[in-house]
């Protein structure tokens, strides 16, 4: 059999966490670059015409709802798949879109800070981080996820190929 068109679940899982590495080390990293390029840092909550401490956190709580709401509606479609496979392929991507749609509002805001200077917006970054953290797939996370059957659970504990 083609190892490449084969996966279990400690596969699968090792992906997911990869992706997941990937989005987080590069929002950190982005957020540490513009810390060190941006001289003269200042916090101020009343900064008189910075558009940016009324868009970032905006776009924080729709990055956040939007990516949740998209989550949880393509988690309802999971259910009336018929195979292990193709749940774990719309979790997928259900899981893609939700960390995108929070690391763009981080990013956004790291860029408010470097424009601006005020660490208000790099806050609202610091707070999409934080919870960025509580979404590390794990292998109870996903499997409560996708409310798997007592098959697909056996097939899931197991660490068995997944087809």
């Amino acid at each position: 059999m083609n190892k490449s068109l084969t996966t279990s679940a400690d596969s699968y899982l090792k992906t997911l966490k990869i992706i997941y590495s990937a989005f987080l080390s590069s929002q950190i990293l982005f957020i540490v670059a513009v810390l060190v390029a941006r001289e003269n840092p200042y916090f101020s909550l009343q900064d008189e015409g910075n558009v940016y401490l009324y868009v970032a956190p905006f776009l924080a709580v729709a990055g956040f709802l939007g990516g949740r709401t998209i989550f949880q509606n393509q988690l309802a479609d999971i259910a009336a798949k018929s195979n292990l496979k193709e749940k774990l392929s719309t979790y997928s991507s259900a899981f893609l879109v939700r960390v995108a749609f929070m690391e763009a509002p981080t990013l956004f805001a790291a860029i408010a800070f470097f424009l601006t200077g005020n660490l208000a917006c790099l806050s609202v970054a610091g707070l999409m981080i934080l919870y960025f953290l509580t979404l590390s797939p794990g292998r109870a996370k996903v499997e409560e996820d996708l409310e798997l059957s007592f098959q697909e659970k056996a097939v899931w504990d197991g660490n068995q190929v997944i087809s």
